[in-house]
């Protein structure tokens, strides 16, 4: 028996029946939808594959269709890769979501090690040898994919509390996200993030927090980019009215004062004096602009989460938990980007993205560490 949670079955039995067959399921419009939008579109790539490589391939190879039949050949592969991944029991990939996506986030940090990643023209984006490559970044689309899919139709019931639907997507989004940008690969990080929100749409989360989490991540996304090719960036975080963290969908908003100060400091920062390769982080205060009590440079504070981890489900052995939590608080610390919130200032805090611990090198120094290659302990 499978169970329909989702809200765009609703209406329908709870319930289904899954007769054993070549391709498991039931087709409902909305597949064939899909599967007609599938094929438009391999269609058009073809036509646009073959009108726009003619000449090359005359070129290269005499021949005036080498690229276009090359295009076909991969086409039906994938159109086979589609078979067999429809024939495979949907319980099968719901079963090893954890696994899916687990592997794929060890191939993303592989791919920035030093010495086993594949660097093209300044990215490093590949695993692999010689002619066989990969690129683990479009293993992770499907693996994000399947996770958040049966993470939202188990926790269907309560999608419309934040904490249980978009709050845990966003952090694994997040951890995804930054693994991508660090490659770095823009295109990819949009492509991803468009898919998850549009996943979260189609579950039930709420339009305002969805959309407040679609700016976020476009603004950190491009930011982040901005950095990694070495121009300065601005990164803008507003605070709610009510003043809290965590916005619950009811929260309203004042960007005057944000709005005002960022105009003024980017002719600063697009000066080519200005540091290259900073990320400013700009957070403001809940306050209409009058209350807002003044600018300052911080650095980061020390956030508190007071989650609480809660044992949902236990059948057959396997355990579902929620992690659960409400309002985060902060380290009360001077100078510190959450003190200058309190008070009611906007905090400007430099950010970079060199790991390097300056102390550690300089304490290093002092130790012959070639003298640790030989002789005894």
């Amino acid at each position: 028996m499978t169970s329909i949670a989702h809200p765009v079955l609703r209406g329908q039995p709870a319930t289904r029946t899954v007769s054993r067959r070549a391709i498991p399921g039931t087709a409902t419009g909305a597949s064939w939808l899909l599967l007609a939008l599938v094929t438009v579109l391999n269609m058009i790539g073809l036509v646009m594959v073959m009108s726009a490589s003619s000449v090359v391939s005359v070129r290269e190879s005499g021949e005036p269709f080498s690229y276009f039949q090359r295009q076909l050949m991969w086409t039906g592969v994938g159109l086979v890769a589609l078979v067999a991944t429809l024939s495979v029991s949907l319980d099968l990939w719901r079963r090893h979501v954890r696994v899916w996506l687990g592997v794929s986030i060890a191939m993303l940090v592989a791919v920035l090690i030093p010495g086993v990643g594949i660097t093209v023209n300044g990215a490093s984006r590949w695993l692999g040898a010689g002619p066989f490559q990969l690129q683990p970044s479009e293993l992770t689309k499907f693996a994000l994919l399947l996770f958040v899919a049966d993470l939202l139709a188990r926790r269907g019931d309560h999608i419309d509390d934040w904490r249980w639907g978009l709050l845990p997507v966003l952090v694994y989004l997040g951890v995804v996200s930054a693994l991508i940008m660090l490659q770095p690969n823009l295109g990819t990080t949009l492509i991803i993030v468009v898919m998850v929100l549009a996943m979260l749409f189609a579950a039930g989360v709420p339009l305002l927090p969805l959309t407040l989490t679609a700016a976020m991540f476009s603004t950190v996304a491009a930011a982040f980019e901005g950095v990694l090719l070495g121009w300065p960036a601005i990164a803008v975080s507003q605070q709610s009215t009510n003043r809290e963290h965590w916005d619950t969908g009811t929260a309203e908003y004042d960007f005057r004062a944000v709005a005002a100060f960022v105009a003024k400091l980017v002719p600063i920062v697009a000066d080519p004096a200005f540091p290259r390769q900073m990320l400013l982080n700009v957070n403001a205060p809940g306050e209409v602009p009058e209350n807002v009590g003044g600018a300052r440079a911080t650095r980061l504070g020390r956030r508190i989460y007071n989650d609480e981890l809660q044992l949902q489900s236990d059948v057959d052995g396997r355990r579902q938990y929620l992690i659960y939590g409400g309002q985060p608080g902060h380290h009360v610390e001077d100078g510190t980007d959450s003190s200058a919130i309190d008070d009611g200032c906007i905090s400007v805090t430099p950010l970079h993205f060199n790991l390097t611990d300056s102390a550690g090198m300089s304490r290093l120094d002092t130790i012959d560490l070639g003298a640790l290659l030989g002789g005894e302990a």
